[in-house]
């Protein structure tokens, strides 16, 4: 297994704790890839670091998966833990498995285990958009620190830079802070990406309604039923909690 970080300031929001040069960057990534005694090869380049791990490629369990997904979906969070947390003592490289176990925690109300989580899958995988994306919608809704979220939407955004789903939700995350005008850019920004998602605009006619612009209002809310009325609301195969405005 190969796992490429760019090196850039974002890696160490990844590795908190090691300080802002190559040898203690090396010791926390050696420290934290470590897996039974083996010990990872790292190589850094100008712009990237690379680690190669000398282990066999864990395959995906399929079947406890769907199940840990499924529990999930039915909110029987308390039991998804306890999968969760096998699959990840089973298989720890597997990013979706630390990206689920966050949000499992952050349902059951203990954010900072989230985080930690969630931190773990994208030192796995640091492109999981999902993974980034929660960790934006945490930072914003339960700590209101949103100089920390939009470095985890603007890495979203880098990996899904045309993404409806992703652009509506974070501007939803931005209008629940009464920051109106910032959510307006995404919100635009998500309807010229796909101009037939229904909750853009069913979110700016929120908008013109909290401006008291009640003509705009209206007109929104029959561009998002005429859009629901096209098509199916759009789905992912992955348990994620989405902010509703």
């Amino acid at each position: 297994m190969t796992i490429i970080h760019p090196l850039d300031n974002f890696i160490y929001e990844l590795f908190p704790n090691a300080e802002k040069n190559e040898e203690s960057l090396k010791k926390a990534i050696s420290d934290f890839y470590t897996m039974q005694n083996v010990k990872p090869i790292i190589k850094f380049s100008k712009e990237f670091v690379e680690i190669t791990i000398d282990t066999k490629r864990i395959e995906v369990e399929g079947n406890k998966f769907q199940k840990l997904i499924s529990l999930c979906e039915k909110a029987k969070f308390e039991e998804a833990k306890i999968l969760a947390d096998e699959l990840i003592s089973s298989n720890p490289n597997i990013s979706e498995y630390h990206r689920i176990q966050g949000q499992v925690f952050s349902e059951l109300g203990n954010q900072e285990e989230a985080i930690n989580s969630l931190i773990d899958a994208l030192r796995w995988n640091p492109k999981n958009e999902w993974a980034l994306l929660m960790m934006g919608n945490i930072f914003a809704k339960f700590q209101n620190d949103i100089e920390t979220a939009m470095k985890y939407y603007d890495q979203v955004l880098i990996v899904k830079p045309n993404d409806s789903i992703t652009l509506n939700n974070i501007g939803a995350n931005l209008m629940q802070l009464d920051r109106k005008e910032e959510a307006v850019k995404y919100f635009n920004k998500a309807l010229k990406s796909d101009p037939s998602y229904p909750n853009t605009y069913y979110a700016l006619g929120l908008v013109a309604e909290k401006e008291n612009d009640y003509k705009k209002a209206f007109d929104y809310t029959l561009l998002a039923i005429a859009q629901t009325n096209k098509q199916t609301n759009k789905q992912t195969n992955n348990f994620i909690l989405t902010v509703s405005i």
